[in-house]
């Protein structure tokens, strides 16, 4: 190599002479890279092939200046062919240097530097220029090998994520991911080249799809939630972006969509509206009021049923404060049990109070509320049921005023009567019973019969309460009672199990009958019978007392000697008085019935 070419290299390129031939081979194999263009990979292929020639030009210079040295020794014509030689290689070195300038600025056009070529033909600046522009070639190379790299991870995760596809301008499939192939069952090869409306669903109207197309259509992107169909028939829902991929005109050239699956979401939404709809229903149908007012107590849900009982519009009482139609004098107790309830003091709370319906009417109320708390568990209102309980209230009053009358009767029975709990227990007993037993009233109130009677007679008593409970109905039995007073009375009892309306035991309910002097009495009566019969036996007739009313008689009285001297049984003539009346021949019947209805009014009337 000629020595000034090789300190020219040295100088510009920082290459040795001795390295020069390396370098050289390693821009040809460079030139063979697949990304570089035409003119760069020509450049670095006959670089080796300039630096040749421009050492050939070194060469050739020294050759003219040696041929101007013996030019004085040369005869014209020589000097004229040399010159023609010379600048014949003149005109090549400068289509070379032509040559590589032209590569240079093709690189420049693609480069990201723009280092000026120079004009002069130097070999040295062309020399440090291409050195930039393979350096920055690497870097670029390395830059968008990095970028490939990003992208491929980017597309790689949208993939694992979302739903993708690209249609051409109208609607063709031209890419789908293996998502997309999955949700709608079709393979790749099936949808690739098929239009988008193989899984349209037909749920949406055609307005749906018009206004996508004119959106995407003007280059702005859509989103909305769209219905498809799989393969299959099935139908599944996805929140779909469709961005539209400008071309340089700023025109459509093709869509890419990105969708995620919303099916489980749509399901549940269903679900719930599907529930709320049923909820609703509920609640319309319900005749108690149900309700939810905000933070500072004004209404804000209201169904029918409070037309229903207020009279009032749902509509025209939205919004306005819950306590308006509350009547006057009740209202003062409702607005600090609902202070309490807004401020947290007290959760929930239960009032009845008279309401003023749109009519005027009074009504009582049953309201139910409870404070109402957001997902922070701040109050934001309260929610509760209004119910009328006007009929229930006047059904109450007039059972308190049965009760109160029940109350007044049972204290005014002269019987005594009492109520036990299923503890067999006093719970109450009448003015009668106390007066009996010789107790103050409400002194044995909660007591048994062990702290009243005397202990064989009180096991006696509790023994038949015991059986009442066990065993529901009623009981009647006789037995003698010690008073408080020391006394013995003759007394029949009575006994019935309290039961509710549910049949559980309630308790046991007792009166108490004093029959000492009706028995005294029958004994007298008794007595004086035994008497009477004595005398009546011995007459030597049958003694007999009857009643005669309406045609026939009625024996209340026949002494013994109707069985001796008639041949009567007193038990058949009790049963029957025509058993005596037979015994009277017929034509005499006649006058024994005139005289029996003439001593009618007789209290004692004898024949036969």
């Amino acid at each position: 190599m000629h020595k000034l070419l090789a300190r020219q290299i040295r100088r510009a390129l920082g290459a040795d002479e001795t390295r020069l031939s390396a370098v050289l081979d390693e821009l040809r194999a460079l030139s063979g890279q697949a990304g570089l263009s035409s003119e760069t990979a020509r450049f670095l292929a006959g670089a080796g092939d300039f630096f040749d020639r421009v050492d050939a030009a070194y060469v050739q210079s020294d050759r003219d200046l040696d041929l101007v040295t013996r030019g004085l020794d040369l005869s014209s014509q020589e000097l004229l062919q040399a010159n023609g030689r010379l600048r014949d290689e003149l005109a090549s070195s400068r289509r070379a240097m032509d040559s590589l300038r032209d590569t240079a600025n093709g690189l420049i056009h693609s480069s990201k530097i723009r280092p000026a070529v120079p004009e002069a033909d130097s070999v040295e600046s062309l020399s440090v220029m291409l050195a930039q522009l393979v350096h920055e070639r690497e870097i670029s190379q390395r830059e968008l090998q990095d970028a490939l790299i990003d992208l491929a991870n980017q597309k790689f995760a949208l993939d694992q994520h979302a739903i993708v596809s690209m249609t051409d301008v109208h609607g063709n499939i031209t890419y789908a991911n293996d998502r997309f192939c999955g949700i709608s069952e079709y393979s790749r090869e099936e949808l690739l080249g098929t239009n988008h409306r193989i899984i349209k669903s037909g749920v949406h109207p055609p307005e749906f799809f018009h206004q996508m197309w004119q959106t995407i259509a003007a280059g702005e992107v859509w989103h909305g939630e769209v219905c498809n169909r799989s393969k299959s028939g099935s139908l599944y829902w996805v929140n779909a972006t469709i961005v539209p991929l400008l071309d340089k005109d700023g025109l459509p050239g093709q869509y890419i969509s990105i969708r995620t699956d919303i099916t489980a979401r749509k399901r549940v939404e269903a679900q719930l509206s599907s529930s709320e709809e049923r909820y609703r229903t509920l609640v319309d149908s319900l005749n108690e009021v149900v309700f939810r007012t905000d933070v500072s107590g004004r209404w804000i849900v209201l169904n029918p049923a409070w037309r229903e009982i207020t009279g009032f519009s749902v509509d025209d009482n939205l919004g306005r404060f819950c306590l308006d139609f509350v009547h006057p004098d009740d209202r003062e107790n409702l607005r600090l049990v609902l202070e309490k309830m807004l401020h947290g003091e007290q959760e929930s709370a239960r009032e009845e109070f008279r309401a003023v319906t749109a009519d005027g009417a009074i009504r009582w109320i049953e309201a139910i509320a409870r404070s109402e708390r957001n997902g922070a568990g701040a109050i934001v209102g309260t929610t509760g049921t209004l119910t009328d309980v006007t009929r229930r209230r006047e059904a109450l009053q007039q059972l308190q005023d049965q009760l109160q009358f029940l109350r007044i009767v049972i204290e005014v029975i002269p019987i005594p009567i009492n109520l036990k709990d299923t503890s067999r227990r006093y719970l109450q007993y009448n003015r009668a019973f106390a007066e009996f037993h010789g107790i103050e009233r409400d002194a044995w109130i909660g007591k048994t019969v062990f702290d009243l009677l005397p202990p064989d007679e009180a096991i006696a008593h509790d023994a038949t309460d015991h059986l009442a409970l066990e065993h529901p109905g009623e009981q009647n039995y006789e037995r003698k009672v010690t008073t408080r007073r020391g006394g013995v009375r003759d007394a029949i009892l009575r006994k019935a199990t309290l039961v509710r309306s549910d049949g559980s035991v309630a308790g046991v309910v007792g009166t108490i009958v004093d029959v000492t002097d009706s028995k005294a009495q029958q004994a007298k009566i008794a007595l004086a019978e035994e008497r009477l019969r004595h005398i009546t036996n011995t007459i030597p007739g049958v003694v007999f007392q009857c009643e005669v009313g309406h045609g026939e008689i009625r024996y209340t009285f026949i002494s013994d000697r109707a069985k001796e001297i008639r041949g009567l049984d007193r038990d058949a003539l009790f049963a029957d008085a025509n058993v005596a009346t037979r015994q009277i021949i017929e034509e005499d019947r006649e006058r024994v019935w005139q005289g029996v209805m003439a001593a009618a009014d007789t209290p004692w009337v004898s024949g036969f």
